[in-house]
């Protein structure tokens, strides 16, 4: 295998795309470790990266929602059924939280399906409203400036919203 061209061939492209990944992500850092979207991007900074992009911020229809809603209601019914317990947990993508640097609209589907699961009792966090209030409180990136992924100040903000609704539903049941 070690000799065979083709395989060399595609070694050496993935290769080439793992460091051009490293070569943005050390862009990015050299850039600004955090980098604030209230500031404007000036010319030769490392971009924020968004995946998705500015088509993906489409506010859901009614059905869209209702059967998300329905699809959530029926595994927890199932999951309850067996004794196990569900927390619905919903991350927002970087685009809903940063939409304001895609030039949109807020996208409501997250905001509409927690409001639902919450109208038919279904456990859940709202993470959506927790990354936008930290956000506008504080102007700190919740994401990675360079991928698409949610950094540790997120990850720590929804552990914690995680641990106190798990304490809060273990105390309701041994009541």
């Amino acid at each position: 295998i070690r000799f065979n061209s083709v395989v060399q061939q595609i070694a050496v492209v993935i290769d080439r795309i793992f460091k051009g990944n490293m070569l943005n992500y050390l862009r990015a850092r050299i850039n600004g470790s955090s980098p604030s979207l209230r500031r404007v991007v000036a010319r030769g900074e490392c971009p924020i990266f968004f995946l998705q992009g500015a088509s993906i911020n489409v506010n859901a229809s009614t059905k869209q929602v209702e059967t998300a809603a329905e699809r959530i209601t029926k595994y927890e019914d199932f999951l309850k059924k067996r004794g196990i317990r569900l927390i619905f947990l919903p991350i927002p993508n970087k685009e809903t939280i940063h939409y304001r640097y895609l030039k949109t609209k807020k996208p409501d589907f997250l905001e509409r399906l927690t409001g639902r699961l919450e109208e038919l009792n279904v456990e859940v966090i709202n993470t959506q409203k927790a990354f936008d209030d930290f956000y506008q409180k504080t102007g700190s990136m919740l994401y990675h400036g360079d991928d698409s992924h949610w950094n540790a100040l997120g990850v720590r903000i929804t552990a914690d919203l995680l641990e106190k609704q798990i304490k809060a539903g273990s105390s309701a049941i041994s009541r």
